[in-house]
């Protein structure tokens, strides 16, 4: 069996040359997108969808006690980042942030992965 219509053009042998196995299916797959045959494992990402989510959560509680414990010894403090850092450089805000900007990139990385295999899927 030749593929008629290789998805990428890139393999052009004939399916049959591959022996059987991963070679063999991954080349009959290759041949036409009705034939691809992965799981989204949907329930997996919507699970570490929900951890990440209540990461985020946790991390925003903190940035919120941590501002509002700055803001009452100083109002002014949180207006610049600046000033919060010449004020008080060791607060851990600045670190809090960072594993909130991490946790954050990781999250948003959840559902577009996702979305684009099922959208490759169909």
């Amino acid at each position: 069996m030749v593929c008629p219509y290789p998805i990428d053009n890139s393999n052009t042998n004939a399916v049959d040359e591959y022996p059987a196995g991963y070679g063999k299916l991954a080349a009959i797959e290759a041949c036409d997108p009705n034939f691809l045959i992965y799981r989204k494992f949907a329930w997996l990402h919507n699970r570490l969808l929900l951890h990440k989510q209540d990461e985020l959560y946790e991390l925003e509680q903190r940035l919120e006690r941590l501002d509002q414990s700055d803001a009452a010894q100083d109002p002014r403090r949180l207006k610049s980042r600046r000033r919060d850092e010449h004020v008080s450089p060791n607060s851990g805000r600045k670190e809090l942030l960072k594993q909130i900007e991490g946790t954050l990139d990781k999250y948003r990385g959840f559902p577009q992965g996702l979305s684009n295999f099922v959208a490759d899927q169909g």
